[in-house]
């Protein structure tokens, strides 16, 4: 990320940011986004430099790093991408009187336009997302030590006492991004692009591919992802935390509304990048079939096994469901249980 440094060194509260940043994080994850946005800053010098040089404008006017961040998400995004579409792949090109961030419309290979709409997976501007359970100083054999105990999440922490859980947080905020899809056109194939690099900024809040199962286990413990059931789960189905044969942990949470792919969303697809790699769903309620399939899976380090598509079997609708009474049969085997034990 040097060249985006050097680029910024007239901003000295980014400049001096980034710089410390990296002195501090010396990560391989921290490390691999750097090199992300190296590569995209050379591909765009090359094949889009207009677009580049206004990037970097807005990066050197602003004052608040979330917003830097998301400009960043859009140089990953501009990478993976033209790896896939080349020439075919325009940024911010207006269309309808929308301007999305990027848009393909190569009639000989795809037979509707592309829509792809970028967005940051920020921590909660308005919400505590880290807070101290225990902090306490004592003494073993002489030995003084302090205890800390912190807890996290990238939602903020429930809201509602007795209704709201910390997935149902995470549901809640995943679902509001991009809401009015006021930038995606009913007719075209519309990709929601969603970069989770910027929760590596949030201390040691970590969201893994885990999150992408509808449902993972750890020893006695079966944990929900909250990102699978905030794309896939309907109205009034039960969502945990997670569960063990003794106890509910944090309460169930009942559904208040259908998530994004179980209601009218006009997105055909939600891709994900995380530093374990690109994880894509298909809306199981899109409206037409698109020659699309082919493109994304090319797109670098996907990761097919963490995917939900349409293909090749046609069958999206039946796992989904599947796994959705797979929650509701957990739901009943291991609520008894934490009756009992309340």
């Amino acid at each position: 990320m040097k060249k985006i440094i050097n680029y910024l060194k007239n901003n000295k509260l980014l400049s001096d940011y980034y710089s410390k940043y990296i002195t501090q994080k010396n990560n391989k994850t921290f490390s691999f986004s750097c090199n992300l946005i190296d590569e995209a800053y050379d591909k765009a010098i090359i094949y889009n430099k207009s677009w580049l040089e206004s990037k970097l404008k807005i990066i050197n006017n602003l004052k608040n790093i979330t917003e830097v961040e998301d400009i960043f998400s859009e140089l990953r995004a501009f990478l993976y991408l033209y790896n896939v579409f080349n020439n075919s792949l325009l940024c911010e090109k207006e269309i309808n009187n929308k301007k999305p961030d990027f848009y393909i419309n190569d009639k000989n290979i795809y037979n509707k336009p592309i829509i792809i709409d970028v967005a940051s997976y920020n921590s909660s501007k308005s919400k505590k997302i880290k807070r101290i359970l225990d902090n306490r100083v004592t003494k073993i054999k002489n030995v003084t030590l302090q205890i800390k105990v912190t807890e996290s999440n990238p939602a903020g922490f429930p809201q509602r006492q007795g209704i709201d859980i910390y997935n149902s947080e995470n549901i809640s905020k995943l679902n509001n991004i991009k809401n009015k899809e006021d930038q995606f056109i009913y007719n075209c194939l519309n990709i929601l692009w969603i970069d989770f690099f910027n929760q590596y900024h949030w201390d040691d809040i970590s969201i893994t591919v885990n999150k992408y199962f509808p449902f993972y286990s750890n020893n006695s413990w079966i944990y929900f992802g909250w990102l699978w059931h905030g794309f896939y789960s309907k109205k009034n189905d039960i969502i945990f935390d997670c569960l063990n044969k003794n106890l509910i942990y944090r309460r169930e949470y009942k559904m208040e509304y259908n998530a994004k792919f179980q209601s009218n969303s006009i997105l055909d697809f939600a891709i994900f990048n995380l530093p374990e790699g690109i994880i894509i769903f298909e809306n199981c309620k899109r409206r037409k079939k698109f020659s699309i399939y082919e493109a994304l899976l090319k797109i670098p380090n996907l990761k097919l096994e963490y995917s939900f598509l349409n293909w090749p079997n046609n069958n999206l609708k039946s796992r989904i469901n599947y796994y959705r009474k797979f929650g509701k049969k957990l739901y009943d085997l291991y609520y008894p249980f934490s009756k009992k034990n309340k």
